[in-house]
């Protein structure tokens, strides 16, 4: 990734589960604006935090696109629960806050990444549900990271 980068190409950085942005700061503070990255973090909090830090570290001339909502193999809705004094961290819980819902394979269709050269997935459990619905995207990604 970072040799096609110094080449001056464009990197693509998906990350799903991205808590307070810690791999988001480190790819643009390496990359800049050669990176795209699409964040997605069903926790406002934190997508709040994300771009908070990137205020505080001078990176938001990166190229970052944050969605405050799910990931999971279908669209529509999902129960999250956060769980007591843990910020970063949602359970599923069908008796939990309503958050949006959606596919990777959609989130590629709108959004046209083309090839994705990092895929990270850190959702407390729920990687295979994500995977089901990145058939399409794992097609074209050069590295998943789980």
């Amino acid at each position: 990734v970072f040799s096609r980068a110094q080449r001056q190409e464009k990197v693509t950085v998906v990350e799903v589960g991205g808590a307070f942005g810690d791999c988001v700061l480190t790819i643009c503070s390496k990359l800049g604006t050669r990176a795209s990255i699409w964040y997605y973090e069903p926790v406002p909090q934190s997508v709040h935090a994300l771009y908070r830090s990137l205020e505080l570290n001078h990176q938001l001339s990166c190229n970052v696109a944050a969605r405050a909502t799910a990931v999971g193999s279908r669209t529509g809705t999902v129960g999250l629960a956060i769980p007591k004094g843990r910020m970063s961290w949602a359970e599923v819980d069908p008796l939990g806050n309503a958050v949006g819902l959606t596919s990777l394979d959609i989130e590629a269709s709108i959004f046209e990444w083309g090839l994705v050269d990092v895929l990270k997935i850190h959702v407390q459990g729920q990687e295979l549900e994500v995977l089901r619905g990145a058939a399409g995207v794992l097609r074209q990604t050069r590295a998943v990271v789980v």
